[in-house]
C-alpha cells in the first residue's frame, strides 16, 4: 500500500478551497453555464464578471450561484502518469438573478391568463413566485427561499426569496393549491 498512503498525502498537502461563479444563461434548451473563479469570493466580483460573460448568439447571464469546491491539482498515478482529480463541490450559496422583475401567480393570471402554460407551471410545480430576467434573451425562473435578485450595476440587493413577505406569500398560495387540488379542481 505504498501508493495508496503517498497519494493521500500528496493530496491533502496540495488540496484548497476556492470560489467559483457558475454562470446560467438563456440556451436553446436548457441553460447554458460557465464556472469562472473568484479571487475576492464575493457578490460583487461576480456581477462585475457577468459583463465579461457572452454565450452562444450573445446570450448574456440572467444569474449565477457561488459555489466553493476543493480542487487539487494533478497526482501521480502510480504507474508513471498523472491522475486528473475532479473538483468537489461543498457548497452552494443560493441563486444571485442579475436584476429582474418579480412576478406572483395572480400578475401571471392577469397578464397571461389563469390557463396559460406559465400559469399552470408554477401551480403545478409549487412556485408561487418567479422572476423574469431580460438580457437580451427574456427568460423566467422559479424564485425560491435561496433566492436573491442583485443589482446588475451595483451588486446590492433589493430583494431575498426568504423575505418574510415572499415567504409568508408562498406558504398561502401553496396551501390554497393544496386545498385546490384535495377539492379536485
Amino acid at each position: 500500500m505504498r501508493w495508496g498512503v503517498s497519494l493521500r498525502k500528496i493530496f491533502k498537502m496540495n488540496a484548497r478551497r476556492k470560489e467559483f461563479a457558475e454562470f446560467y444563461s438563456p440556451g436553446t434548451f436548457l441553460h447554458e453555464s460557465r464556472f469562472v473563479e473568484l479571487h475576492e469570493g464575493t457578490v460583487e466580483e461576480a456581477v462585475r464578471i457577468s459583463k465579461d460573460v457572452v454565450e452562444r448568439y450573445q446570450a448574456r447571464p440572467f444569474g449565477f450561484d457561488i459555489v466553493t469546491r476543493i480542487i487539487s491539482p494533478p497526482v501521480d498515478d502510480g504507474e508513471g502518469g498523472e491522475m486528473i482529480v475532479n473538483p468537489k463541490e461543498v457548497e452552494r450559496r443560493g441563486r444571485f438573478f442579475l436584476g429582474g422583475k418579480l412576478i406572483d401567480f395572480e400578475d401571471v393570471c392577469k397578464s397571461e391568463g389563469k390557463e396559460s402554460i406559465i400559469a399552470s407551471n408554477m401551480r403545478n410545480n409549487g412556485y408561487p413566485i418567479c422572476i423574469e430576467v431580460i438580457n437580451g434573451f427574456r427568460s423566467t425562473h422559479p424564485f425560491g427561499s435561496g433566492d436573491v435578485i442583485v443589482d446588475p450595476e451595483t451588486g446590492e440587493i433589493p430583494h431575498r426569496g426568504n423575505d418574510a413577505i415572499f415567504e409568508e406569500y408562498r406558504k398561502n398560495k401553496i396551501s390554497e393549491w393544496a386545498k385546490q387540488l384535495a377539492m379536485g379542481c
